[in-house]
């Protein structure tokens, strides 16, 4: 049973082993990508274009010189504005640019930035008006400027000049095939520059008059002349032999020639776009405004890296992708619409869009284009054949195509699909939107026959098992089994399996027949249909093939038997075993196309493995699934680039470090001060072709670290990090394609200066400082430790002076009791004294009361006659002395001063002037003394006595605002 999969492997692996050498494919047009003004924000016009040894990609614009990375446009100006006419890779990444009476070269400055570099200056003076600089030839090791007037050659930093042998004629051309170095001037031959001289070439006399636009290898030794307006030609080292061509292309103007792989020409024109040719002159391909070119007119063609071809038009820049597998039938090919149908024939094709029916003869498709068929307008599901005869599904019924025409053979709603019935060669059912439409041959050939009975459900897709059982599949309801009588007039039975149903555990998309039975896409994967049991099961065989996302959309089977499945955009080819099982052919097919498909519409079409068809958006995609093969391989063995394209200030977008250029002798490594520890790096790869689905990872490691943490794949092209540690890091990143072709990797250093606080110079000034706080630090521990010990010897004699004031304490305590008792005892004492001054007082005051009222009886009788008033007036004024010169005053003041501490000596002393009364009254004041007592004391009136204090504060020299009491009693 392994014979049948050892026979297919081997056809595979015979296939795919053997690269197959990219071509231009002959059907279906190319994608284009134009980039205009407005993409690279310059002047429209360009001129030439290179892609230099780093793989970026330079065009020579009206305003200076573009560079392109697939993300972003940079323009570099040239002196005085002027026009990059023509440029041209030199030795390693040099890049020479020529103009009008101007040349030089892209430099590179300290930080990335490329710039031009003139070179006029090393021209002899008297050669600097050269004219424009016509072509630039890198040629054993030397750079040769062909200019109006002059040939100079660039080496070792200096130019040598070539005159032209006819003064009055231009430089026209200069080109370098099979090792020899041509030169044209205009009206002469072509010339052989050997040993810095020009030598022509008697054979090409013939063409002095024409324009040579280039001068190509060709078959072995043999050399093909393109020439502006006089043809093409051929020269076999004897001859000039001329080379057919088209008519469209002979009578056009041709501006420029590039050779492609497999021996095809690119033929750029002033008025008719791009020709492509084979090595036979055949006509393969004519690109022009109308099938995608922003302008017919073509200044220059540049083959890249990856095999496609670059455009300079007189409007933008066009990337044409030829090295592409898949090519398109759109709009440009005269499809309108989106993709639902195809149907291909030896010579011809059908193509259903949602807008009508298409025709194309399969020879010429590419030159001619599609027409559109008469009453076929409208929404085209499906295209049948049955029997050598060719029928469409279409939105008002079933038509039978033939040719450029169509015929209705039945009116009805939606005819979606056509199925060809076992054993019924002469009969088929249309699935319509309101149910199964029977159509049989008859003698006058396919007719509609009937509509079965007993089922009206809409019916998009079906198929048809081993057993003529009928699978409907109804996406928002479920499954229909429907048996069919034998004369094909009803459904004997209907089964229905709804979407709630246990028996159909999942989502059923679509169904099909196939050599392994009927198959059911789901949303777990493909399932079979299990009759003993009545389920539906899983088909492992198949699932294990599906990765991790098991949803199907839909599933096809070519004429080998293959499975292709659709998932999300993404196409699986199986190859059945006889056991049952499958192997996986290929994967990821259309991944460049992932979004391009017609949902729930899918449409794939497999004639050979060099012709699939799959409807799309905007038409249908033609794959050759061999080309894709060849040219994955083709990816594998070149690896791409990766670049880092700018490094600039996360914080200040205008403070850029790196400017992107990549040049090999650049010191990558740029060191930043630590205020500026914040980055953002754009970075880009040299994949043209499908460049918007490269994913991109990166890495930013201590250079110390050793291997990469690289970080999730992503599409973003900028990176950026803050707040970056001081220290040697490195930044790396690459590129992954669809088909994961890994990138090689590109690097950039930093070094990120530590802030002034973590300087060398800062440590050594902190080691100092913690150095003298160390030092300080012991200091600081003996004198605490001398401190503690005066501390507890200071401690002790505290303790014991406490003890020594605790036992003085208790004697002044004691002492305090003591003197209590004797102070208890003098104030008893005083008190004793008191009371005796107060009764001294009180008998100096009776006394005085006595002698007063005795006084005032005698005077009383010395007013009477009889008795002698001067015997009387004697008698008082004995008494009046008696009266002041009492003693008692004597003992009154002994007393009062023992009590109040001597007060009125000290009073006497302090103020000598004070007479006794004045005295007395201090005594009485002294005492508290209220003045009524003062006055009787004093044997005066209150107002007498109030006389009497003004009198001592007089004496006592006393202000207004102090009290009398208060002073005398603080003496």
């Amino acid at each position: 049973m392994w014979h049948r999969f050892i026979f297919l492997w081997f056809i595979f692996l015979l296939s795919t082993a053997t690269p197959v050498i990219p071509q231009v494919k002959k059907i279906g047009l190319p994608s284009i990508s134009n980039y205009g003004s407005q993409d690279y924000n310059s002047h429209p016009r360009n001129f030439s274009l290179i892609q230099a040894n780093s793989g970026l990609i330079y065009v020579g614009n009206a305003y200076g010189v573009l560079e392109f990375d697939g993300n972003t446009w940079k323009k570099i100006e040239l002196p005085n504005g002027l026009t990059a006419i023509t440029l041209a890779n030199g030795h390693n990444e040099e890049i020479y640019v020529g103009s009008v009476d101007e040349l030089g070269r892209l430099v590179t400055d300290s930080q990335g930035q490329l710039y031009y570099s003139s070179l006029t200056h090393k021209i002899d003076t008297a050669y600097r008006q050269f004219g424009e600089v016509k072509s630039v030839l890198y040629s054993n090791e030397k750079t040769i400027f062909l200019t109006d007037h002059f040939l100079l050659t660039y080496t070792s930093e200096e130019f040598t000049v070539q005159r032209k042998t006819n003064e009055t004629a231009f430089f026209q051309y200069i080109g370098a095939v099979h090792g020899r170095v041509y030169v044209k001037t205009i009206g002469g031959p072509l010339n052989i520059l050997e040993n810095e001289a020009l030598s022509p070439l008697t054979w090409s006399v013939s063409l002095k008059d024409a324009k040579i636009v280039d001068i190509l290898p060709c078959r072995e030794d043999q050399e093909l002349i393109v020439t502006q307006n006089s043809g093409l030609y051929l020269y076999n080292g004897s001859e000039l032999i001329s080379y057919p061509v088209p008519r469209p292309i002979a009578t056009s103007e041709i501006t420029c020639v590039f050779p492609l792989e497999g021996n095809f020409i690119a033929l750029g024109t002033y008025q008719h776009g791009l020709f492509i040719v084979d090595q036979d002159g055949k006509l393969i391909q004519h690109i022009d405004k109308s099938k995608g070119l922003n302008s017919n007119r073509i200044n220059a063609l540049y083959k890249d890296r990856e095999n496609n071809l670059w455009a300079a038009l007189d409007n933008g820049v066009a990337h044409i992708t030829l090295s592409n597998a898949f090519s398109f039938f759109r709009e440009a090919s005269g499809l309108l619409g989106m993709g639902y149908a195809s149907l291909i024939k030896t010579s011809d094709i059908y193509l259903g869009s949602n807008l009508g029916l298409y025709h194309a003869n399969r020879s010429n498709v590419n030159l001619e284009g599609f027409q559109f068929i008469e009453k076929a307008e409208g929404q085209v599901w499906n295209l049948f054949e049955i029997n050598g005869n060719h029928f469409m599904g279409h939105e008002r019924g079933v038509f039978k195509v033939e040719g450029g025409h169509v015929e209705l053979l039945k009116a009805t709603q939606n005819a979606w699909t056509f199925l060809k019935l076992e054993d019924r060669p002469h009969q088929f059912l249309v699935g319509t939107a309101q149910g199964i439409l029977v159509f049989e041959l008859t003698g006058s050939g396919w007719k509609f026959a009937n509509k079965l009975t007993g089922f009206n459900e809409p019916s998009r897709i079906m198929a048809q098992d081993k057993d003529g059982v009928i699978w409907v599949c109804h996406g928002n309801k479920g499954l229909y089994k429907l048996t069919l009588s034998n004369d094909l007039q009803s459904t004997e039975s209907i089964q229905f399996y709804g979407l709630e149903d246990e028996r159909l555990p999942f989502y059923v998309s679509s169904v099909l027949d196939t050599e392994m039975g009927v198959l059911f896409t789901t949303s777990d994967g493909i399932a079979r249909y299990n009759v003993e049991n009545d389920t539906f099961e899983l088909f492992d065989f198949v699932n294990r093939h599906l990765g991790n996302n098991k949803y199907v959309d839909k599933i096809f089977e070519d004429k080998d038997g293959n499975l292709w499945i659709i998932q999300e955009d993404n196409i699986r080819v199986l190859n059945p075993l006889d056991n049952g099982s499958y192997i996986l052919l290929n994967e990821n097919i259309i991944r460049e196309m992932s979004g391009q498909l017609v949902g729930s519409y899918e449409h794939v079409n497999v004639y050979d493995r060099g012709n699939i068809f799959i409807g799309t958006q905007e038409g249908f995609a033609h794959l050759d699934l061999d080309y894709n093969i060849s040219n994955r391989k083709e990816k594998q063995k070149h690896q791409f680039p990766s670049w880092i394209r700018k490094i600039e200030s996360a914080t200040n977008p205008d403070s850029a470090f790196f400017l992107g250029a990549i040049n090999a002798n650049m010191d990558r490594v740029v060191t930043l001060p630590y205020k500026l520890n914040g980055i953002s790096i754009d970075y880009s790869a040299g994949l043209f072709q499908d460049h918007k689905s490269l994913s991109y990872q990166y890495a930013f490691d201590l250079q110390e670290q050793g291997s990469p943490q690289w970080s999730e794949w992503t599409n973003l092209t900028r990176k950026e990090y803050t707040n970056i540690r001081e220290g040697a890091y490195i930044f790396r990143v690459r590129a992954r394609d669809m088909f994961g072709n890994m990138s090689a990797i590109d690097t950039f250093d930093f070094k990120i200066l530590p802030p002034w606080y973590r300087t060398k110079k800062a440590y050594i000034i902190y080691g100092t400082i913690i150095l003298l706080a160390l030092i300080l630090l012991t200091l600081w521990i003996v004198q605490k430790f001398k401190l503690q010990k005066e501390r507890l010897v200071e401690e002790k004699n505290k303790e014991l002076l406490l003890k020594e004031k605790e036992v003085e304490e208790e004697r002044i305590k004691a002492d305090r009791e003591r003197i209590k008792l004797i102070n208890e005892k003098l104030a008893q004492q005083v008190a004793h004294k008191n009371t005796e001054l107060a009764t001294v007082a009180v008998q100096i005051s009776q006394k005085n009361e006595f002698l007063y009222q005795l006084r005032k009886n005698l005077n009383a009788l010395a007013s009477h006659n009889e008795i002698q008033p001067t015997s009387i007036k004697k008698i008082i004024k004995v008494i009046d002395h008696d009266t002041r010169l009492d003693n008692n005053w004597e003992r009154f003041q002994f007393h009062f001063d023992q009590v109040h501490q001597d007060f009125l000596k000290r009073l006497s002393a302090k103020f000598p002037a004070l007479t006794k009364t004045s005295l007395k009254l201090c005594a009485f004041l002294r005492m508290d003394l209220s003045t009524k007592e003062i006055a009787t004391l004093m044997n005066i009136s209150t107002s007498g006595v109030e006389k009497r204090r003004y009198r001592l504060r007089k004496k006592l020299e006393l202000d207004p605002e102090v009290n009398l009491v208060e002073f005398i009693k603080e003496i």
